[in-house]
């Protein structure tokens, strides 16, 4: 049998029963069963509706929209969304606007949780919020449960005062988190380790646009995608991913971008197969990277331009006895002013299982400082630096060493150290005019 609710509540509907300064709208909806469906639809203001499903294939959509902004009772309007769904194939949609740019709120939280009786949940959740104080918070899967795969949640917010909470415990969970505005905060964690189950192929992709920017990943488990992209002001990221196949970037997207003001980025990755690129444009930009345990198949990418330029990498290894620690590969680019840039791989010389470490350094102009340290097998270090602070320290230890240092002027310094094996190093600084004055 399929039950379909839907309640309608506008502010005209109740200035009919009453003074207009009462339009405070509540609904509650119980359901149990399958293939239900409820649909809300407030318009006034301190809407509030909470709707409780348990079954499969349930839906709940949720429209709510304050109208006239504020009130002489409430003093400020508000819409307050509670959906908690039990089950598989249910869906959870809500959409909340609200014009009162004095201290006015949205709140969304959606709760979908498996029972365990489908291996894919498949549940879905939407939240769209436009106005300011907006809050969504969407918990999907059940930390118990080996079932509960393929969920997927979307949410948008446009205003100022943003946070979204997300939360996906179970396998092939795929998440897109958009925000445009100010002070946006996003808080989102996929996946899970444990000792009886640990979840994969995680999908998460994050974009925020205005002030105040900040995001912050946690995905467990392995096979795990996240792509960051920030535009404009106080850019923040952080995205940790212990487990392995894990990628922050991919052959196509960008891993995490930020364009423009205070940037920063923190990938770190539990090695294995993992991948990152970092990108970031303009102004106080700075990254670490760190790609660890065994090191595997690490590669970081970090393309920095322009202001107070920093970046670590640290790709090691440590495994017993030693090794192996697979295609390490760190390459930075950064462009002009304070430069500095802190790359070690390791190895520690155990039986080759492939460590390629290469590292590149370019640093265009002014502060630079470079210092760079390998470990083991098939060692190569490039370093080049155009330009004013220089300094640049290379130190390698086994097997295929080559170190290659250009400086181009003013306080050059270079010390290359080098231990054991196919050695070679160049290190040329300074301009060189030919056929004229020095």
């Amino acid at each position: 049998m399929k039950n379909i609710l839907m309640i309608s509540v506008s502010a005209a509907a109740l200035a009919l029963a009453g003074p207009a300064f009462a339009q405070s709208q509540t609904s509650t909806i119980d359901q149990n069963g399958n293939a239900n469906a409820a649909t809300v639809g407030q318009a006034g203001n301190e809407n509030i509706s909470d709707i409780d499903q348990d079954g499969n294939n349930n839906s709940a959509t949720v429209d709510q929209e304050t109208n006239p902004a504020g009130s002489p009772t409430f003093g400020v309007a508000a819409n307050n969304s509670d959906i908690t769904q039990t089950g598989s194939f249910n869906t959870a949609t809500v959409d909340q606007d609200n014009n009162n740019a004095a201290g006015a709120t949205n709140t969304v939280t959606i709760t979908q949780n498996g029972d365990g009786a489908s291996l894919a949940e498949a549940n879905v959740a939407d939240a769209t919020q436009a106005g300011d104080g907006n809050s969504t918070t969407i918990d999907q899967g059940v930390a118990s449960l080996n079932t509960g795969n393929t969920n997927s949640a979307t949410t948008s917010q446009d205003g100022r005062l943003n946070v979204i909470d997300l939360t996906q415990l179970n396998d092939s969970a795929t998440a897109d988190v958009s925000q445009t505005g100010t002070s946006n905060t996003s808080t989102s964690s996929q996946g899970r380790n444990s000792s009886t189950a640990t979840t994969v192929d995680q999908e998460l992709i994050v974009s925020q646009n205005g002030e105040g920017n900040s995001s912050s990943i946690d995905q467990r488990g392995s096979s795990n995608f996240a792509n960051v992209s920030q535009d404009g002001n106080d850019n923040s990221s952080i995205v940790n991913q212990p487990g392995f196949d894990n990628d922050v970037g991919g052959l196509i997207l960008v891993g995490v971008n930020q364009i423009g003001d205070e940037n920063e980025s923190t990938v770190n990755q539990s090695a294995n197969f993992g991948s990152a690129t970092i990108d970031q444009i303009g102004n106080n930009l700075t990254s670490f990277v760190t790609q660890s345990g065994r090191a595997n198949d690490a590669v970081a990418d970090v393309d920095q331009a322009g202001s107070n330029n920093l970046s670590t990498i640290l790709q090691t290894a440590s495994a017993s006895p030693v090794g192996p620690a697979r295609q390490m590969t760190a390459l930075v680019d950064q462009s002009g002013s304070g430069n500095e840039s802190d790359i070690s791989q390791t190895n520690t010389l155990g039986a080759p299982d492939i460590s390629g470490n290469l590292a590149d350094v370019t640093q265009s102009g002014t502060g630079n400082y470079s210092e760079l340290s390998q470990d083991g097998h098939e060692n190569t270090a490039t370093v080049d630096q155009s330009g004013t602070g220089a300094d640049s320290f290379i130190t390698q230890l086994g097997n295929e060493n080559t170190a290659t240092v250009t400086q181009s002027s003013s306080l050059d310094m270079s010390t290359v150290n080098q231990t054991g094996n196919g050695n070679t190093a160049t290190v040329t600084q300074g301009a060189v005019v030919v056929g004229g004055p020095i």
